[in-house]
């Protein structure tokens, strides 16, 4: 429950900067860096489970990868500094459930008026 809360407040935060129409601007000033800052204490957390509560899926590693897939696309290195999460956001992505969803060329994080997110190439 407490990572789910953390990265809904990560989720509000990006939805204001990528609705923001000087959301790319921001963003390279550091907009989300705070959050960056904050994937240490995730991982601590996390530890060396396979997912987010344990071994098993749940709701809660389909939200927190999103989060992280954000803040891998649009500020490329952030997970750098977090080995586990970024092996945790590999792992998730190459699950074989979800390889039909990944095989689609975009998928979008926001809607089409975003400033930032609304069409996403992978």
């Amino acid at each position: 429950d407490q990572i789910a809360a953390e990265f809904v407040d990560y989720k509000t935060a990006m939805i204001r900067l990528s609705y923001d129409s000087e959301g790319r601007q921001k963003l390279t000033e550091g907009g989300l860096d705070w959050i960056v800052d904050k994937l240490p204490k995730t991982e601590k957390i996390i530890g060396d489970n396979e997912c987010i509560t344990g071994n098993k899926v749940t709701f809660v590693d389909f939200f927190v990868w999103e989060q992280l897939d954000f803040l891998n696309v649009f500020l490329p290195g952030s997970l750098d500094k977090v080995p586990k999460l970024k092996a945790y956001h590999e792992r998730f992505r190459n699950l074989p459930q979800l390889e039909s969803y990944f095989k689609l060329e975009e998928y979008p994080f926001n809607n089409v008026m975003a400033a930032i997110g609304a069409k996403v190439v992978h």
